[in-house]
């Protein structure tokens, strides 16, 4: 599953594929699947696309364990993208509002798709 989002108002294409376990362990050096179950908890304040939270949920956010998604994501559809902190680099700001949701939606996907294997 492939998706775009706006960044820093720069098209970003997200993509989902089997590669994603293996290519987050190598760069990250931590397990994917125990990563992502502390994120997936926020899917219940994503309202109509848009995170629906209040100050005190937003806070238990790890935004670095966001980024590396985020990363993770946009690496697997465009591999001539640099390291993680040379990426984040090109923008000013990543708004959580518009790319938390689109994160969420594509890990639902791979953990869907795997559990129904």
């Amino acid at each position: 599953m492939e998706k775009v989002v706006i960044i820093d108002g720069k098209e970003v294409s997200l993509k989902v594929n089997a590669s994603c376990l293996r290519r987050y362990k190598m760069q990250f050096r931590r397990d994917f699947i125990a990563d992502i179950f502390r994120l997936k908890k926020l899917d219940q304040y994503i309202v109509n696309g848009e995170l629906k939270a209040d100050d005190e949920t937003i806070a238990q956010i790890d935004f670095e364990l966001f980024s590396d998604l985020l990363w993770l994501f946009a690496k697997t559809a465009d591999k001539t993208i640099p390291s993680p902190l040379e990426w984040e680099e090109q923008f000013v700001s990543i708004p959580l509002s518009d790319t938390l949701p689109v994160v969420l939606e594509l890990l639902t996907v791979m953990l869907d798709s795997s559990q129904k294997k």
